[in-house]
């Protein structure tokens, strides 16, 4: 009996996940737009809200896995205020 509890659990969490590494990326990806936000524009800007946001629009029921990605490396080499006008479509969603 527990075996078989045991292999369900096991391959109900297999399935409901997605690619740890991906998660990772995201994760990292999701930090790095949030935190940059708050170092060029709002040093009280609460990052761990923008995380769960950057996170939701990520992993959401409709998510975009390619969005956190595509926010992070338009923002990448680029000084704060050329952000702001370069990467306005890749971080909408996102950022402010």
């Amino acid at each position: 009996m527990r075996f078989s509890i045991f292999t369900v659990l096991v391959l109900s969490l297999a399935t409901a996940c997605s690619n740890p590494v991906d998660e990772i990326d995201e994760g990292v990806d999701c930090a790095n737009i949030c935190d940059r936000y708050r170092d060029c524009y709002d040093e009280d800007y609460d990052t761990g809200a923008c995380r769960d946001r950057c996170d939701d629009l990520v992993d959401g029921e409709n998510g975009d896995s390619n969005a956190a990605d595509a926010c992070d490396g338009c923002l990448d080499d680029r000084s704060c205020i050329d952000a702001t006008f370069s990467c306005a479509s890749e971080c909408a969603g996102i950022l402010p």
